[in-house]
């Protein structure tokens, strides 16, 4: 009774946002609307996940109330002049152009480190053995800087460099686009494909003012091919790539649901019992490593998790929402502070981004994304490595550039 309350709750700040905000990718709405889903995707999947305590939906239900108040008071006390920042498109197509050329030479040698690492590893398949030793090669990186893993991000900043300029430079964003497959791809990993496809999805959002629906199709069909095909590669939820599609679609479909919303059950562990799980994902981690890889020694603990069980067949999780990275360190009413905040700020990032200044819509795109996986995880603090080096790509195309008055994208 209390999650459909939640639900419901939700639903309806999720309406009133949506009519405030007149857009999909509205932050406020974005966040009710997301919540509102993940909770009702949760009540259709009691089979196979266990049920929240009264107090966690409470809780998430006031967490996202913070945030989408902090996003109605800077929608309504801030007013940006409607300006944007003018660039030199001769200078933006030559730095895509040296961005393509070094994403083509550098293949061969990511190829040849993807080899070494899967010969290297255990005696498994190609791809079981190369997502094994990709993350233990992560976890080795904290203190250090490795090229290798620095080649597929900017893979996906020059991507979302191309998609914006997509209208004027249209075979240059296709071939982005194939790199950003091609190289996720030999991540053995799925997040990348999430991460970049919402991004490109906010980016036409903005630029066009409705739901671009081709590059929807389009966008649609990668993520459907990487997710799954992905998961049977890996194993994923018990997937097996010498399996039938028939056979593989329980499977998937499980591991579907346990991806979406184990995270929610898996924090409800972690806030009925708070000392149970160690904290491993707190605001202070990418500081911690960024000060390693300048010469400090900091502890930084293991990325991923301890598992908690989330269903009654035992089935476990160790991702355990936007909360997890607050919860442990500030409590309840310093996450609730938190969110506040986070949806003040990331509605300014939407305000400016609406006037349609390139370098802002490409950064709201990459904080626009941490809404609808805030069920999953925090992309906020523990994303700001990427965001800082899309900052620094942005100067570099367009400088601090002269400004002149236009009409806002029509949002």
């Amino acid at each position: 009774m209390v999650t459909l309350l939640a639900i419901a709750a939700l639903t309806l700040l999720a309406g009133l946002t949506y009519y405030l905000g007149r857009s999909l990718i509205y932050p406020p709405f974005a966040m009710a609307a997301s919540w509102a889903s993940l909770l009702a995707f949760l009540a259709c999947s009691r089979s196979y996940l266990f049920a929240l305590h009264e107090e966690t939906s409470f809780f998430f239900v006031i967490g996202v109330l913070a945030f989408c108040t902090g996003g109605l008071l800077t929608h309504y006390l801030y007013r940006p002049n409607q300006r944007i920042v003018g660039y030199n498109p001769t200078r933006v197509r030559k730095i895509l152009n040296i961005l393509l050329v070094a994403l083509l030479v550098f293949f061969p040698f990511y190829w040849r480190f993807i080899t070494e690492l899967v010969s290297a590893g255990q005696n498994d398949t190609f791809w079981v053995a190369l997502r094994g030793a990709l993350i233990e090669e992560s976890t080795e990186a904290v203190s250090g800087f490795s090229v290798m893993d620095n080649i597929v991000v900017l893979a996906d900043l020059t991507v979302i460099l191309a998609w914006y300029h997509r209208d004027t430079e249209k075979w240059r964003a296709w071939a982005a686009f194939g790199f950003f497959i091609v190289y996720n791809v030999l991540t053995a990993g799925r997040a990348g494909f999430v991460f970049i496809l919402l991004c490109l999805f906010t980016i036409e959002v903005l630029k066009r003012g409705k739901i671009p629906w081709r590059a929807v199709v389009v966008f649609a069909l990668v993520f459907a091919i990487a997710f799954f095909g992905l998961a049977v590669l890996v194993r994923k939820a018990g997937a097996n790539p010498d399996a039938s599609f028939g056979e593989n679609l329980p499977m998937l479909v499980e591991g579907f649901q346990l991806y979406t919303v184990g995270p929610l059950v898996a924090f409800d562990n972690l806030y009925q019992h708070p000392s149970a799980i160690q904290p491993t994902q707190n605001i202070d981690r990418n500081f911690r490593i960024a000060a390693n890889k300048l010469g400090y020694r900091n502890e930084v603990p293991y990325l991923h998790a301890a598992f908690s069980t989330v269903g009654p067949s035992g089935v476990d999780m160790n991702v355990y929402t936007i909360y997890f990275s607050y919860f442990p360190q500030l409590g309840t009413v310093g996450s609730l502070a938190m969110m506040f905040l986070l949806g003040a700020g990331v509605t300014f990032a939407y305000v400016k981004a609406i006037t349609g200044g390139p370098q802002a819509v490409m950064i709201f795109g990459i904080l626009f994304y941490a809404i609808p996986l805030s069920g999953y995880a925090e992309y906020y603090f523990m994303n700001l490595n990427f965001l800082g080096k899309m900052v620094l790509l942005s100067f570099l195309c367009y400088g601090f550039g002269s400004r002149q008055s236009v009409d806002p994208l029509p949002c």
